[in-house]
């Protein structure tokens, strides 16, 4: 009899193995589980095969061989999607995109309906200080590429949220907070 996946694990990992195509290995038998709601970090070099363990979890890279969950789902399944986000670190847009069409797009990928996704955009483009770019693709000015991008990509994840309607207390906390990191980023590169 097959083991039954634990409703009170967000991920249960038997020996995970990825091998891409140029041999190299970059994950080999790893076992893990983790509880839900429990916060886990992953910790290590570059190389260490931090990325490929979320893209296998997430469905976007396919491992060699893998036993495992996630949200009660088989690893790779792409049903468990609509219950998963992922923001890479060095997300992009196309820049003919306005800030505006970057958060309807990341709505329509999370399913909203068309009126909430206006509304949560404006919403969104108003929280983080961005109406201004919301018919306008943002030209880089002098370094500041680099943080828009990953703030545009900060709100796409926030569209996926389920926040009680007109309630953005968390997302304005949210965006707050990212800002201060991104000033002091931005102010520690240019006293160097």
């Amino acid at each position: 009899m097959p083991a039954v996946p634990s409703i009170d694990l967000a991920i249960d990992l038997k020996s995970l193995t990825k091998v891409y195509a140029n041999g190299v290995q970059a994950l080999d038998q790893l076992s893990m589980r983790v509880k839900r709601g429990e916060i886990y970090g992953l910790l290590g070099p570059n190389g260490a095969g931090k990325s490929t363990l979320i893209k296998c979890l997430t469905g976007l890279v396919h491992p060699s061989s893998c036993r495992g969950t996630v949200l009660g789902y088989p690893v790779g399944d792409p049903a468990v999607n609509h219950q998963l986000g992922y923001l890479p670190e060095n997300a992009t847009w196309p820049e003919h995109l306005t800030a505006g069409q970057v958060l309807e797009f990341a709505g329509r990928l999370h399913g909203l309906t068309g009126r909430e996704r206006s509304r949560r955009t404006a919403d969104l483009l108003q929280i983080a200080g961005l109406e201004a770019w919301q018919h306008d693709a943002p030209r880089p000015l002098a370094g500041r590429a680099e943080p828009l991008a990953k703030r545009h990509g900060r709100l796409a994840a926030l569209q996926r949220e389920q926040w009680p309607r007109g309630d953005w207390t968390v997302a304005r906390q949210f965006v707050k907070h990212q800002k201060r990191v991104d000033e002091r980023r931005h102010q520690r590169h240019w006293r160097r």
